[in-house]
């Protein structure tokens, strides 16, 4: 009797490892979340198989670069007026370009982006109408939509004679179904994930007005398949990839190293910097933070993704002993709660 409940309980243990979930409005990001992914360049294996109870095993992936992504309030950003029904909004200031969604309890979208090409006469109001769908709410095991975003935009422009102005369109058809959930395993860690597909055929067409008319000038087709892994309470995929129609990557393969509610990231604002010194180092290296930094959180994090080390700072330098780090590239990131500061940043360590 007593193997018998042994062998029970391990079954029950197997199968709450891999469970089903569903994702809801409360796993999405909200105002002052942030979330942090490294970017795998150089991945080029399969998604995996789809269905249920599957066990997606990506431990490998290598941390190339990393990316943070801040959620704002849209009051006082670039460009707001034009996407009054925004409720969040990623700013990029330092690649002029703000983004706006709208996150409810019936889906998360993209409403568009305001941007600067000085290519195209300076700033743009890129609206999706109707908008480009992330994913539809709540979403369990074969949850599925269809949809079409477009966006389309006419400005002057004189560098193709004799044409007067240009009418840039773009038509974006998604088809997507949550086609898998099990357990999935980043650098990172291991997560009961449901796995979305997405098929977008995206077909970008260039007019031209010359001589009173609107004259069609090109349209390039493009086909992405993309897949995300969704986990309760990341507030983003846990991982993402991108292929073409053929299976070839075409994207960094990106996984979650960090997610939190309650702090924004508007990146390095007010002329805050860090410095690290010596890069690459050797046997140690310094840290000169803002004068403001006591209290404030300072966290390494290895190539991986995976957490190296966490220190409260306690004064504008901080000497970290590098002898026991192994070569190779690591991250760090500075939290001050105090006055919402987000920074990110690399260095080396030789042997």
């Amino acid at each position: 009797m007593k193997k018998n409940l042994l062998n029970f309980s391990f079954a029950l243990l197997c199968f709450s490892a891999s469970a089903q979930i569903t994702i809801t409005q409360a796993d999405l990001p909200t105002v002052n979340s942030f979330v942090i992914t490294a970017n795998d360049t150089l991945y080029s294996g399969t998604a995996g198989t789809t269905g249920t109870n599957q066990v997606w095993n990506f431990p490998g992936l290598i941390n190339h670069d990393i990316d943070t992504t801040g959620f704002v309030g849209p009051a006082g950003q670039m460009g707001a007026s034009n996407f009054p029904t925004a409720n969040m909004c990623i700013a990029s200031p330092a690649d002029s370009t703000w983004m706006y969604v709208n996150g409810s309890a019936g889906s998360f979208d993209v409403l568009g982006y305001y941007t600067y090409d000085a290519n195209f006469g300076g700033w743009l109001s890129l609206n999706f109408n109707p908008t480009y769908k992330y994913i539809t709410l709540p979403s369990t095991y074969n949850t599925s939509f269809n949809n079409t975003a477009k966006t389309f935009i006419k400005i002057p422009y004189t560098a193709l004679p004799p044409a007067d102005s240009i009418w840039l369109r773009e038509s974006i058809a998604q088809t997507s179904n949550m086609d898998g959930w099990g357990n999935v395993t980043t650098p990172v860690g291991s997560y009961n994930a449901l796995r979305q597909k997405i098929t977008e055929i995206k077909i970008d067409s260039i007019f031209a007005h010359a001589f009173g008319s609107w004259n069609f000038l090109q349209a390039t087709p493009d086909t992405d398949v993309i897949y995300r892994w969704w986990a309760n309470g990341k507030l983003f995929p846990v991982l993402e990839m991108t292929k073409d129609f053929a299976g070839n990557m075409k994207k960094p393969t990106s996984y979650m190293m960090l997610s939190n509610v309650g702090i924004a990231d508007p990146g390095p604002a007010k002329g805050l910097y860090i410095t690290a010194f010596p890069n690459p180092a050797e046997t140690s290296i310094n840290f000169t933070f803002p004068d403001n930094a006591k209290g404030a959180s300072f966290i390494i994090y290895d190539a991986l993704g995976r957490e190296f080390s966490s220190t409260t700072i306690q004064s504008p330098q901080l000497n970290v002993n590098t002898t026991s780090f192994e070569a190779g590239q690591y991250f760090f990131r500075y939290i001050n709660k105090a006055d919402g500061t987000v920074m990110n940043g690399k260095f080396v360590v030789t042997k």
